[in-house]
């Protein structure tokens, strides 16, 4: 699952925004600061890189800070455009969509609070806010080419 979740980071930070303006454009660049806050998260967790309490503790505060309403206030209806990758799913079950975006937040502040008391990577509250990263991306979003 990390190493899923080090790829979807990745790639998302790589994804071309060329063409998306407004709301749109706004919520991939919040994708992109969620992408950068895992892009700590995940070596430390896999042990590629030495555990800094501060540092994990903080990115995982950006990813809630980029999550619950914040986050649903970026996919208002009517928004489904190029060069967006939001499944149209998001607007067919807007309430899971919510759901998931609270329980993301709620998942990596734990993550955060773990992590500052922590000398090592917190596992469960890591996995447990990965899992919602990736049941969000899987019904959610549109793979990209």
């Amino acid at each position: 699952m990390i190493g899923t979740l080090a790829a979807m980071a990745v790639g998302g930070a790589a994804l071309a925004h060329s063409g998306a303006t407004g709301v749109v454009k706004e919520r991939m660049d919040a994708m992109v600061a969620l992408a950068e806050a895992m892009k700590v998260i995940v070596p430390m967790s896999r042990g590629q890189v030495a555990y800094d309490a501060d540092a994990y503790a903080e990115a995982a505060r950006r990813i809630a800070s980029h999550s619950g309403q914040p986050l649903v206030e970026k996919f208002p209806e009517g928004s489904l455009v190029a060069p967006s990758e939001a499944a149209p799913a998001i607007w067919e079950d807007l309430d899971r969509f919510a759901d998931l975006s609270t329980t993301l937040e709620e998942r990596a502040e734990a993550l955060a609070q773990a992590a500052a008391t922590s000398d090592s990577p917190p596992g469960a509250e890591f996995a447990a806010m990965a899992q919602t990263c990736g049941a969000c991306h899987e019904d959610f979003r549109i793979e990209a080419d």
